[in-house]
């Protein structure tokens, strides 16, 4: 894969272009911003068909993130890019990422109806539970509920997100709920996460330290997301992910279309192309999370052990208010950072 780094579009090439048929931008290439790792090899196996249909190079920015989208404003050096569902709700969103046109993406008829951002903004291509992992070599007593983390047999071996990150405002929503406060009120949260502080070993700053820990043995569990369970595990760390008796919340990972983008009708057609049927198969076997096509059909008994599919897993997944959330998502991560890091390994 070939990282677009900080190059913007302004930069493409405009020698030997190829032509494309109708609507279609004359381009030589299309940029997308990703998020490396599986990501990359689920929506390079897409690209490789992309550019053999279009005859349009795919280049992959695999470290894209919602705060470099800010950064670039009216310049996104990418044409698409993955997009949490937490960021498509943020009050800045409409001045970053265009309402995309469902006529031009076929597929999108195929979709649950949770798959379809209701900001319009953007489409699922794949999601999965945020639960429970844990190091099974380093547990006595596998976790069954969120209000495991509150139990002392775990003191010292905990992590969790920030609260600046998706995982980091889900757990914090459970710790909310299950103590009976809401988004308006959620003073129960606080705390109950004064009382967490004393069972956490540290609180995780990138997916890639929280991986680190748990590889190195450093925690045991933590609230996380199963494809990246999954894939410690593939990789030999004797992990195991649980799904939560209260239920696991939704990880969505969508599609977007940066406002600026030069090839905006050629994205949506890329973002038909993920949400195909067959092709959503070859995500969810890649990337190790459920397809958001109903029509995608799945028969390995060991990748459905893994992946959330089908109306009824679908139907179980908690999707947090990100409207909601966002109204009072600041005061979260100041209150958390004033408050809970101070009492974290005291």
């Amino acid at each position: 894969l070939t990282g677009c780094g900080s190059s913007g579009n302004e930069n493409q090439s405009k020698g030997d272009v190829t032509q494309v048929s109708g609507e279609l931008e004359n381009v030589d290439t299309l940029y997308v911003g990703s998020y490396g790792a599986n990501w990359d090899k689920g929506l390079q196996a897409i690209a490789e068909k992309f550019e053999a249909k279009y005859g349009v190079n795919v280049v992959f920015d695999s470290s894209y993130q919602f705060a470099k989208r800010i950064a670039e404003g009216s310049m996104p050096s990418v044409d698409l890019c993955l997009e949490d569902d937490i960021n498509l709700a943020k009050a800045v969103a409409p001045d970053l990422y265009m309402e995309l046109d469902l006529s031009k993406i076929p597929n999108a008829t195929e979709l649950y109806d949770a798959a379809i951002d209701p900001s319009g903004r953007g489409l699922a291509i794949n999601w999965g539970p945020y639960g429970i992992c844990y190091r099974s070599d380093l547990v006595e007593e596998a976790p069954t509920s969120w209000k495991d983390f509150w139990d002392d047999q775990y003191k010292g071996k905990i992590a969790i997100n920030r609260m600046e990150d998706t995982g980091g405002v889900q757990f914090f929503i459970q710790a909310v709920t299950q103590n009976g406060g809401t988004y308006e009120n959620a003073e129960p949260g606080w705390e109950a996460f004064k009382e967490l502080a004393g069972n956490l070993k540290t609180i995780s700053v990138t997916t890639a330290n929280m991986a680190d820990m748990f590889t190195t043995g450093e925690i045991s569990i933590a609230p996380w997301w199963s494809g990246r369970a999954y894939g410690l595990k593939d990789d030999g760390v004797p992990v195991e992910f649980v799904i939560p008796e209260e239920g696991a919340y939704a990880c969505v990972t969508e599609l977007a279309i940066p406002k600026g983008s030069n090839a905006p009708n050629l994205a949506h057609a890329f973002i038909d192309m993920c949400l195909d049927a067959e092709n959503q198969k070859t995500l969810a076997e890649i990337i190790i999370y459920g397809p958001t096509n109903k029509n995608t059909v799945i028969t390995d008994e060991a990748l459905l052990e893994r992946i959330v599919y089908g109306e009824e897993q679908v139907g179980d997944l908690i999707f947090a208010d990100w409207n909601a959330v966002d109204a009072v998502h600041s005061k979260w991560v100041e209150q958390f950072d004033k408050e809970i890091v101070p009492l974290v390994g005291g």
